[in-house]
């Protein structure tokens, strides 16, 4: 949980433990996000947590909090063990120690080891074709993987894959949507893209964020992300 210092503005966030009684989650489970999506019928709530893992990307941005080339695999969440309410999403990091994360199991503990050094423009573009691929699963309850026609592929298999797979959202489920997702695979951005860049970041918000309230609205939901 991440909260703006107000006399110091929007550079600088304070981080507190959300809940304050870290014994609440005792009454919680760990949930990876395939796990989630089988057990979530509902396409708005899906839609809704994947709007709140694009916030926590815009929010961090090449903070270390962040894997440099993260997937899917590193989300999870947190379920309520008797009225199945969740949490809002997590990201294991790299960065930190295992000790940080005492609630993970031993295969979703986080790893202390850390990632060569990636360029600005590939760190983006690698997180924004996740988060497309990510919204496309969350769309369809269903994965990328399912989609490929051979067990051994390449990125540019990955690439043609998710594009195909993308306009069946414009079909079902109007341009708004569709354009956003196509943007995050493509990287389709007018600034250079770089997730320390205000411009970019602001793009990312326009074309991405907004499409995703909008949708939610139109089912019905609120246009705020989960948490």
């Amino acid at each position: 949980m991440t909260k703006t210092l107000p006399s110091v503005g929007a550079s600088r966030v304070v981080f507190h433990l959300d809940p304050a009684d870290q014994t609440a989650l005792h009454d919680y489970k760990i949930e990876d996000l395939e796990t989630y999506i089988r057990m979530t019928p509902r396409r708005d709530a899906r839609i809704r947590l994947g709007l709140s893992i694009v916030l926590n990307m815009l929010n961090l941005g090449k903070t270390p909090l962040i894997p440099s080339l993260w997937r899917k695999d590193d989300v999870f969440i947190y379920r309520h063990s008797t009225d199945g309410s969740i949490s809002q999403p997590y990201l294991k990091s790299p960065e930190l120690p295992q000790s940080a994360s005492p609630h993970l199991s031993n295969n979703t503990r986080i790893s202390n080891q850390t990632t060569p050094p990636v360029s600005d423009t590939k760190q983006a573009r690698q997180r924004l074709f996740t988060l497309g691929v990510l919204l496309l699963e969350l769309l369809f309850s269903n994965t990328l993987v399912d989609k490929l026609s051979q067990p051994d592929y390449t990125n540019t298999v990955l690439l043609c894959t998710a594009l195909t797979w993308q306009r069946r959202v414009e079909e079902e489920f109007g341009d708004g949507i569709a354009e956003a997702i196509r943007k995050c695979i493509v990287c389709a951005f007018e600034p250079a893209a770089d997730l320390g860049s205000a411009a970019f970041i602001l793009a990312v918000w326009s074309n991405v964020v907004q499409p995703l309230e909008e949708f939610l609205r139109a089912w019905g939901g609120v246009g705020t992300a989960v948490g």
